[in-house]
């Protein structure tokens, strides 16, 4: 799962960036336990522990 973090980090900043973009408000706004996912500089070093919770957050809003 570590070498596809980098990956899966970007997508999920292209998918929530695009959430924004439609709704006109932040994702992170919404949910408060994304803001310091949205942060890029402060979590790539914490990428193997984020990665389970962007995990679950997604699971969430995915059908």
């Amino acid at each position: 799962m570590a070498e596809h973090a980098p990956q899966f980090m970007e997508e999920f900043r292209r998918v929530t960036g695009g959430f924004d973009r439609l709704r006109g408000e932040s994702l992170a706004s919404l949910v408060p336990e994304l803001a310091p996912l949205m942060n890029p500089p402060g979590m790539r070093h914490r990428l193997g522990l984020a990665a389970g919770r962007v995990r679950r957050l997604v699971g969430r809003f995915l059908p």
